[in-house]
């Protein structure tokens, strides 16, 4: 056991191995003829075991948090535009929604290819080879497609591993461009065929040998082009011309870089600041997202477009220590502060019988919140939601990896903040997919839906959301999470209609039965085909519930 905890601090990746023997040695514990269901919640932890947890948190603090190395195939994974990531190997790493589509499936740069004008097509080939060599350059070069978007901007992205970047572009070249850019700059006939050069996927030397010019020239011209314009590089110049040349009133030139949520801070009257995300036509039905710790906000970024589809403004609170919301030290009073901070929300926005969208651990703040708001809000959709976890059968039958943990929670809560310290330290290492794999294990169905789906890149920007800045958002979830909340809920509630999938690794349908039943106000929808992973696979069935309690449902019909 403590030759796993030292390890799992060397190597982030071992922490599903250290996890496996902490659960079993607390299971051994557990095997004792003690009923800690009537007995007491804790068990007792050797004193020398404990002083090697403290000490292992204390050297992960000393260290520090590295920068995930993943972070821009998380951003990019998190957009809906056409921008895709690919490594020297040409696989690609990482897309955005319209790259993905484009790619047919395939995670190779090949299917990209396919599409090319022969010409960008040897360009892109020579880039990834640049890569696979260590012979790259940093300079952008612009490929032309037969398919929309018609231009695409790909780029070097220098590191321990180099990536190529590849986006989108929306621009038309034209004689009013040319005009703009003399008029807008001061260019010189030259320095203007220099960016349409560039423009057209030339690289600086072949605009030389276009042009007569020697390659030394040119690239001359190009820095001065730089300095009138004010771009910091070459791949700025062409983003810039493209922005300024568009002719598709208010496209996001490469459809990338861009978070479709818009994010404010609140100070609130408990004296301290709650994130506020939102998304959707400011006019739209007002939606409060409650997000889970397992992939925070992404299920609102992932399917946005739907929300607006479906008319609705969602408004996403973040909960005390996720995001940049401040935490709050006591786990207890966390519920007790988000849910009055939700209802003083609800007030200053003017939120009129605003519905729920609670997802998994979000659950908890939600049942409350249908209390506290009831006849001021139309109801709440829980997806694959908590219900309180107060039996050791019922942690029994939780996959293994969140056992672990649930098992921390209920019985030995002192030593959970390591616990999720180490689990921290595997979030931000390249090592996540190991995570992931730990808690949907191959054969499950939710493992098969994150690879049909690609959910990869959700997953992680989710918990990197959560845990922006240390794990005390967890440690609030945690405490609540093995232990009977049902109390807290003002009565009477909103109505809340439960959607849960019959395959949910953590809550059994017996558990999400026996919550639901005896409460009026809860009306349960088991799903058969579907597990944790609802609001990803089932899209329309939340939508769907959140209508009908809308009454949006009947009006449209």
């Amino acid at each position: 056991m403590i030759a796993a905890i030292y390890e799992a601090v060397i190597r982030p990746g071992r922490f599903g191995a250290f996890l496996e023997i902490w659960r079993d040695h607390i299971s051994e514990v557990l095997a004792a003829p003690v009923d800690l269901d009537k007995t007491g919640p804790e068990i007792e932890i050797d004193p020398e075991l404990a002083a090697h947890f403290k000490r292992a948190h204390e050297i992960l603090d000393r260290l520090g948090r590295s920068q995930p190395e993943a972070g821009l195939a998380d951003r990019v994974a998190r957009s809906g535009g056409f921008v895709m990531v690919a490594d020297g190997r040409g696989r690609v790493i990482s897309a955005g929604g319209e790259a993905r589509a484009a790619l047919g499936g395939s995670d190779r740069i090949a299917a990209l290819e396919v599409t090319l004008s022969a010409r960008s097509r040897s360009v892109l080939e020579d880039l990834v080879a640049g890569l696979r060599d260590g012979a790259f350059e940093t300079d952008a070069r612009v490929l032309i497609r037969e398919d929309a978007p018609r231009h695409l901007i790909a780029r070097a992205e220098p590191g321990e591993e180099p990536l190529l970047v590849i986006e989108a572009l929306d621009y038309h070249w034209g004689p009013q461009a040319e005009q703009m850019l003399t008029d807008s700059f001061g260019l010189s006939r030259a320095e203007v065929g220099v960016v349409r050069g560039l423009m057209a996927g030339l690289s600086l030397r072949e605009i030389a040998g276009q042009t007569g010019r020697s390659e030394h020239t040119v690239r001359n011209q190009a820095k001065s082009v730089l300095a009138k314009t004010g771009a910091p590089g070459q791949t700025d110049l062409i983003r810039l011309v493209a922005y300024l040349i568009k002719t598709e009133p208010g496209a996001t030139p490469g459809g990338s870089g861009r978070e479709p949520l818009q994010s404010q801070i609140m100070e609130m009257k408990s004296g301290l600041r709650m994130q506020v995300l939102s998304v959707g036509p400011a006019d739209g039905y007002p939606l409060i997202f409650l997000h889970g710790m397992q992939d925070g906000v992404s299920p609102i970024e992932a399917l946005h477009r739907r929300f607006h589809d479906r008319g609705y403004r969602v408004i996403a609170p973040v909960r005390p220590g996720f995001g940049q919301s401040d935490p709050v030290s006591d786990a207890r009073k966390a519920l007790d502060i988000f849910t009055s901070h939700v209802a003083e929300m609800t007030e200053r926005m003017e939120l009129h019988r605003p519905v729920i969208l609670a997802h998994l651990g979000g659950a908890i703040s939600g049942h409350v919140l249908t209390g506290l708001l009831h006849g001021r809000t139309a109801g709440m959709v829980v997806v694959g939601g908590a219900v309180p976890i107060i039996r050791r059968r019922d942690l029994n039958s939780m996959a293994a990896y969140q056992r672990s943990a649930a098992y921390t929670a209920r019985y030995a809560p002192a030593l959970l903040p390591m616990v999720l310290r180490l689990g921290m330290a595997q979030i931000d290492s390249r090592d996540f997919d190991d995570l992931v794999h730990g808690i949907f294990p191959p054969g499950s169905h939710d493992h098969d839906v994150i690879r049909r789906l690609d959910l990869v890149g959700w997953i992680r920007s989710g918990y990197c959301f959560s845990v922006q800045q240390s794990y005390l958002g967890f440690l609030g979830d945690a405490h609540f999470a093995v232990r009977d909340w049902r109390s807290l809920i003002p009565q009477p509630a909103a109505p809340v209609i439960l959607l849960h999938g019959a395959r949910d690794p953590v809550i059994t349908p017996e558990m999400a039965r026996a919550f639901a039943e005896g409460r009026d106000n809860v009306d349960l929808r088991l799903i058969k085909n579907a597990g944790q992973l609802i609001v990803y696979e089932h899209p329309d069935l939340v939508l769907d519930a959140l209508d009908e309690l809308t009454g949006r449902a009947a009006a449209s019909n």
